[in-house]
Formats: structure tokens, sequence, C-alpha cells
């Protein structure tokens, strides 16, 4: 029996409910664990996010940082990580939560935007912006983001991913 998410029961939850069982599992994980296997490409996109990080040393925010925020859904309200997109311009802050955002998000995405998605998109991030249904399509999150908001920096944003539920997923090798 394969696991799926639907076989789970997890597609019912709510993302506070989803956020916590990725922290009760991420919390059961052993403190060192050595995959047999890392695939090439994992390596590659470790040492350019690395590379990355080192050229920008204090933009963004630690993961645990970040958990009481999405726990009690501000994070979004508080996010204001100084970023220069390619408009100049910092980074605004969003006006929904991430209930909101995940709703307006998904209902544009399945609406309007996948059915204009090539085979050639698949895998490829789709940052939408939930007021006006605008939305740019590239292989790196930043990328389509940052593109997005050239057109209107004070765009809320949400991030797909083509050909899949969401844009990121968290797990491990097993």
């Amino acid at each position: 029996m394969s696991l799926t998410v639907e076989s789970l029961g997890i597609d019912k939850l709510s993302i506070e409910e989803r956020l916590q069982l990725i922290d009760l599992i991420w919390d059961s994980l052993p403190q060192s664990f050595e995959p047999t296997e890392i695939p090439e490409w994992h390596i590659a996109e470790l040492e350019k996010r690395r590379a990355a990080v080192d050229a920008q040393p204090g933009v963004g925010i630690l993961w645990r940082g970040m958990i009481p925020g999405l726990r009690d859904n501000t994070t979004c309200d508080r996010i204001n990580v100084p970023s220069e997109p390619l408009g100049g311009k910092i980074v605004p802050e969003t006006k929904r939560t991430l209930d909101e955002l995940a709703k307006l998000g998904g209902e544009i995405f399945d609406q309007r935007i996948r059915p204009m998605l090539r085979t050639e998109d698949h895998g490829k991030f789709v940052a939408i912006d939930v007021e006006t249904g605008a939305y740019e399509v590239d292989e790196d999150d930043y990328t389509a983001v940052a593109r997005l908001r050239s057109r209107n920096p004070e765009a809320d944003v949400w991030l797909m991913r083509a050909g899949y539920p969401t844009a990121y997923r968290i797990g491990a090798i097993r």
C-alpha cells in the first residue's frame, strides 16, 4: 500500500493541523540520520542555496523562528525580510492570512492558470498575484516571484508548482 495524503486523511486537516503534523513528524525523526545515497541534483541544489545565503549574510528567517507564526497563522503578517526584487523596492507585507492566500491562490491556479500551462511547464514554479490574477512561471521560485513583483511591487503572492499539489515538499530519504 502506498501512502497518500488522501489515504491518511491529511487532505481533510486544516493548515494549522497540517503544520502541527509536520512538526510532530519532524520531531519524531532521529537526531542523526545518514542516508545511503543523496542524488547529485540534490547536492547541487544545496550548494546553490548555500552560496546564495553566504552571499547575503543576515537576510532571511530561520525555520525555527517561523514556527510560532505558522501556528497562530500570523507569519505572513510579520514577514518583512529585506529583499531587492527587480523593481528595487523592499517586498511589502501581505494583508491576508495563510488560509486566505491559499484559498485565493488555489482558485486562481485551478480556474485560470492550470488550463494554460504547457507540458514543458511541469515542475516549474507559478507565482500568482491573488489580487489581479497576474502570474509568472519559471524554473526558479525566486525569479518567478521577482518578475511578478517587478510588474506589481505590492502584489500579494501565492506560489504553486505546476503538476504538484504544493510548491514545496518536506520529506526525508528513506
